[in-house]
């Protein structure tokens, strides 16, 4: 089956120009032949092909490019205003050991509601097992810097179902939540530095390492006071987090003690064993 598609297309309410030398070709056992281009007048498109390779039975990529994502949002009710400019690489391999599924996607300017958040990286890379695990590993990073990094297995075995991955925050960006905060009266700055890694079933997920504040204040802006928090490392053992004379920080400088645990191993209904103690 060839196909090969007309030069003009309508797509979301947008024209679109296909490259004249666009082809679509379905063999038999399915295989897939393809290098279709697709631009509109801002220069914004897609452009979808196969990489010819003997040892693969599907090898493909779908690249998006220079995508306003102020014009897609508006075309979905009640969407948030998200604007930016979008590019994305998903890449699909498959052969006889298995798949592979990765996708890096590059957002400039990227902005929530006005409040603007930064430019972002994101890679992933997926591979399913034939043992019911699936390999995961996702890379965000924030103006160039890396501040997420999580991998592992999710086991979907029904009887076990589970994971045995880390995910680690490296000097991630607090502010970034003030997109989402705004008229709450609320705003956050500061980093927040950890690594973690949990373990096991669902039912009995097992997480350990630690969490550190870095030069983290909340502005109360109802009250007009701010917060400061300490930046000792909080402790994470067999799902508890450990608080000893953890301090939280008022204008003044006066110290909000804490001391005990909050048990995280139902994170639907935690367990919380807190001292709280302040003076002045």
């Amino acid at each position: 089956l060839n196909i090969r598609f007309n030069p003009e297309a309508v797509l979301l309410g947008n024209p679109f120009h296909f490259d004249k030398d666009n082809f679509l070709n379905i063999g038999k056992e399915m295989s897939i032949e393809a290098d279709i281009t697709l631009t509109d007048r801002k220069d914004a498109g897609m452009h979808l092909y196969t990489n010819p390779d003997p040892t693969s039975k599907y090898n493909a990529n779908l690249e998006l490019f220079n995508v306003d994502l102020k014009d897609v949002t508006t075309l979905v009710p009640y969407a948030p205003d998200i604007a930016g400019n979008l590019n994305l690489d998903l890449h699909y391999r498959q052969n006889d050991d298995g798949m592979l599924i990765s996708c890096d996607a590059m957002t400039d300017s990227l902005s929530y509601e006005g409040t603007y958040i930064g430019n972002e990286i994101f890679e992933a890379i997926y591979i399913p097992r034939n043992d019911n695990t699936h390999y995961i590993d996702l890379l965000a990073r924030h103006e160039g810097d890396d501040i997420i990094h999580l991998n592992g297995d999710y086991n979907d075995n029904s009887e076990n179902q589970g994971l045995d991955g880390t995910i680690t925050m490296t000097r991630f960006p607090l502010s970034i939540a003030n997109a989402f905060l705004n008229g709450s009266g609320l705003k956050i700055d500061g980093f927040i530095n950890c690594d973690l890694a949990a373990k096991g079933p669902f039912t009995k997920l097992n997480t350990n390492g630690e969490l550190q504040f870095n030069a983290v204040n909340v502005d109360v802006e109802t009250i007009n006071t701010s917060f400061a928090l300490e930046e000792e490392a909080i402790q994470i053992t067999d799902n508890k987090a450990r608080f000893n004379k953890f301090n939280i920080y008022d204008k003044a400088k006066n110290p909000f003690k804490i001391n005990g645990t909050i048990d995280l191993s139902n994170l639907t209904d935690p367990t919380i064993n807190l001292r709280l103690n302040a003076e002045d």
